[in-house]
């Protein structure tokens, strides 16, 4: 503006406002400001005073304040606000929808399971196969959602504690053998170099390494998957350990221009009538969230009709486990062989029906309280050996129901363990500080609830 007279701004509201002040008048002017000159555009406040001799005006002072700094930050705090409004929007709304579908599909899962134990002709067992497998992809399909949600919110934390590094390969193994085509061969190589016991989180792990090795599976018809682990470093005073862990296959392979799209979320979508496979896209892009989380990389070799490696890295720590601690980890008490008195407090007329048969064909006696006061009112400590607590019902929600037991009973309680299809990360730690002594997830699965048993008697 130097050498711009003042009287000619373009901008009518702010000519007024110079105008004002050479009549004698202090004015201001608000707003957004284009120039007269390159016709840039600016966010201004401008202050302009009247300057006098006397009772005569020769001038004007103006003051101007480029405020653009200002209005982006206010802008982008107004977005920010409501990314956040629309964050908790999607996380509440995965919540509910989540919990609204695992519902039914308990009752879907529960039966097949059970079916699948009777004595049926192969045509029959072949449907009741079919079936458990499709609901099973389901709640696969539906974890991954969620995980990734949790991911994305920052809201999933590692638990890390000791394990045994080489029940990760056990455990490759037996889902190979579960998965596999009869012609693909299966090789496990673990590092010797590798602590035995190291600190991470092992049920993420896992879910990281069977993520690749049902992928290694899908995509590979015949000859040969193998995982392998090998120790990358390891600080001997601070015990810190960087392992990378590989699945390769001699599957289709990948071409170049579609890995760099393989942990973008949901790119398998992309092209979809293209693509062979079912699935969510999700799954590379929850294992590169895990990974790093445990501090490591993630990544893939790979070249069309020679197969492909993936592979992870992570930073853990190497334990030495006292003789107490695997005593406690890995002694069998035979809980689950128990017979038991249950509660059952369900309010949903097919979940009752499921976890009954479910609980029965485990050799345990059910009864059945359809909300939390009748369950309050039915329970006797002397009845009971287990109390199975459905988190929402009408009338008392479980929370409440298992608050007014303890009050009533006090010390003289079995274990309460919670029932909910809620599965968001920090579920379980929030309802067990509410008053429960553990809790499950819908579906009802035989072998998490038999690790419940294990677990509290």
């Amino acid at each position: 503006i130097i050498g711009f007279n003042l009287n000619q701004l373009p901008d009518k509201s702010m000519n007024q406002a110079v105008q004002k002040a050479l009549k004698g008048e202090g004015s201001s002017f608000e707003g957004h400001y284009e120039t007269h000159l390159g016709k840039k555009h600016t966010d201004i406040r401008a202050l302009f005073s009247p300057v006098k001799k006397g009772n005569t005006i020769e001038g004007g002072i103006s003051v101007w304040e480029d405020r653009s700094s200002y209005i982006n930050k206010e802008k982008l705090e107004k977005e920010l606000a409501i990314a956040r409004e629309s964050a908790k929007f999607k996380q509440n709304f995965l919540a509910n929808m989540s919990h609204e579908i695992r519902t039914p599909l308990s009752g879907v899962i529960g039966i097949t399971d059970i079916l699948a134990h009777k004595d049926l002709d192969s045509e029959t067992r072949e449907y009741v196969g079919i079936l458990r497998q499709t609901s099973e992809n389901l709640r696969e399909i539906i974890n991954q959602v969620l995980d990734y949600s949790k991911i994305e919110a920052g809201k999933i934390a590692l638990k890390n504690r000791s394990f045994r590094f080489n029940k990760l390969h056990e455990d490759a193994r037996n889902l190979f053998h579960n998965l596999a085509h009869k012609k693909v061969e299966f090789e496990s190589i673990s590092d010797s170099k590798i602590p035995e016991y190291i600190m991470a989180d092992e049920s993420r792990i896992s879910q990281v390494i069977n993520n690749l090795l049902s992928n290694a599976i899908k995509y590979t018809s015949e000859g040969k998957i193998t995982v392998t682990s090998e120790l990358i470093s390891m600080e001997e005073a601070s015990g810190d350990v960087v392992i990378r862990i590989s699945v390769k296959d001699t599957g289709t392979g990948i071409p170049s221009h579609k890995q760099e799209k393989l942990f973008i979320p949901f790119s398998q979508l992309e092209n979809s009538d293209e693509i062979p496979y079912e699935g969510t896209g999700l799954g590379l892009s929850i294992c590169k969230g895990i990974v790093s989380m445990h501090g490591g990389d993630i990544g893939l070799v790979s070249e069309p009709g020679k197969g492909s490696t993936f592979w992870f890295t992570l930073k853990s720590k190497r334990h030495i486990p006292d003789p107490e601690e695997l005593k406690t980890q890995y002694t069998d008490n035979g809980a689950e062989n128990k017979r038991l008195r249950i509660l059952l407090a369900e309010d949903t007329k097919i979940n009752q029906k499921v976890f009954s048969v479910i609980l029965n064909h485990l050799g345990h006696d059910v009864t059945i309280a359809e909300n939390g006061k009748l369950t309050v009112e039915m329970f006797h400590p002397d009845k009971f050996d287990l109390v199975l607590m459905d988190i929402k019902m009408p009338v008392m929600d479980g929370i409440t129901a298992t608050k007014a037991l303890r009050e009533k009973y006090n010390n003289n309680l079995p274990p309460i363990v919670g029932l909910s299809a809620n599965a968001f990360e920090g579920d379980r730690e929030k309802y067990i500080g509410l008053g429960l002594d553990e809790y499950l997830t819908k579906p009802l699965k035989k072998d998490d609830f038999n690790d419940v048993l294990k677990k509290i008697f």
